[in-house]
């Protein structure tokens, strides 16, 4: 319910700012179309983690730009879907669990998968659930298991 009514207020309330929000992502779209996949890293190098109280995701990437690029793994995925489907490639949403949660954004091959800041290429697509667990920094918090939203 706090996610449903924290959207709407935005929606509502913030018009302007969403506005203008999403007049940077039409800058950005350019440029992701443009560059591809390092077009994409660029605009992921956008995003800064900003821990919740209350946990949302964003219902578009412009809340998180309005935002200024703050959020939490919630709204880094929405960045990366959006940034992805830019250069037309399907891609969803999976959670990482263990003794935290994490949300990252995963292309439909497994090829690819954005993980806050990050842009990631998988080596070995048939094996990217061992993969995105064990990446950099997520081998660290100990996720054990994967679940696809």
């Amino acid at each position: 319910m706090y996610e449903f009514l924290r959207n709407l207020y935005i929606s509502i309330f913030k018009k302007d700012e969403l506005k203008r929000a999403k007049k940077e992502l039409d800058s950005w779209q350019h440029v992701i179309q443009s560059e591809g996949i390092h077009g994409l890293r660029k605009f992921m190098s956008k995003f800064k983690y900003k821990k919740e109280d209350h946990d949302w995701t964003p219902d578009g990437p412009e809340y998180v730009v309005m935002a200024g690029w703050r959020d939490d793994c919630d709204g880094a995925a929405v960045l990366g879907r959006w940034g992805f489907k830019q250069l037309g490639i399907w891609s969803q949403f999976v959670r990482l669990k263990g003794a935290t949660n994490h949300r990252i954004c995963i292309t439909e091959s497994r090829k690819w998968f954005t993980s806050n800041s990050n842009v990631v290429e998988v080596p070995d697509p048939a094996k990217w659930q061992e993969y995105v667990l064990t990446w950099g920094w997520h081998k660290q918090k100990g996720y054990t298991r994967i679940e696809v939203l």
